[in-house]
């Protein structure tokens, strides 16, 4: 993607794989300067030993308000600038059904998946509030934010919970300048992918052949949108909510064929 502004930073969450990481990559080829926030510090310091000095590794976890606060302030400091954000970090969860869930497992979920996005929301919009020129922020939903994912209670409710967190800051940031977006990925090629096809069994291969599209999403596909939102071209949009699901969530449950 093609800068078209002088360059800008951003801190992305969950930025050392699937999306996240395709996000940061776009970035930095842009030429943006990106805090990395993720709780894998192996993966981290790989992606940050590649992309070189246009990227600061921080190995966090999104769910504690002590790091989020710190490790925003750092990249602050490191880079003397915030534009924007991705809050990207999530995780699904275990793939049971809401019955077999316990009350830890969907703690545990909502604390990363929902409080993380709060804390990231909140820290984001301290510091761009003020600012000399506008701030954007791009939160990653899901499909299972709009629809309801088997197996996925608790990602799904929180999820669901996101997207309501990501129009009431669009609402009260617009008054300070800041943009606030969602993505909502379907089936996507991340890391993801794994305890779902586990979950599912044989009716893996069903789920995607039931994508319009008929295949997973690349993760660079959802990092060129997430940019998108994150950049001057998207300056009138704010508030919104993108499904990039191949057509999944257009698509009838009642339909009995491809054609």
């Amino acid at each position: 993607m093609p800068q078209t502004t002088s360059p800008r930073t951003f801190l992305v969450s969950g930025g050392a794989s699937g999306i996240g990481e395709a996000t940061v990559r776009q970035l930095v080829a842009r030429g943006d300067r990106v805090a990395i926030v993720d709780r894998d510090a192996v993966r981290l310091a790989t992606v940050a030993e590649e992309l070189g000095v246009q990227v600061l590794a921080l190995e966090a976890d999104v769910s504690s308000e002590q790091e989020v606060e710190k490790t925003t302030a750092h990249a602050v400091r490191h880079f003397g600038c915030l534009d924007g954000a991705f809050l990207n970090a999530a995780v699904p969860g275990p793939f049971q059904s809401l019955m077999q869930t316990s009350a830890a497992d969907f703690d545990r979920v909502i604390a990363i998946d929902l409080r993380g996005v709060f804390l990231g929301l909140r820290e984001t919009m301290r510091h761009l509030t003020g600012a000399s020129r506008a701030g954007s922020i791009v939160v990653t939903s899901s499909l299972a934010g709009l629809t309801a994912g088997r197996g996925l209670a608790a990602y799904t409710a929180a999820k669901h919970g996101v997207i309501g967190l990501v129009r009431n800051a669009a609402v009260e940031g617009a008054a300070h300048g800041i943009r606030v977006n969602c993505i909502a990925p379907g089936l996507t090629d991340t890391p993801l992918q794994a305890p779902l096809r586990e979950f599912h069994g044989a009716q893996a291969d069903a789920l995607q052949a039931q994508v319009p599209l008929g295949r997973m999403g690349d993760p660079r596909e959802a990092a060129e949108l997430a940019c998108f939102l994150l950049s001057d071209a998207a300056g009138y949009l704010t508030g919104a909510v993108i499904p990039i699901d191949g057509g999944a969530l257009a698509d009838s449950p009642l339909r009995t064929s491809k054609n």
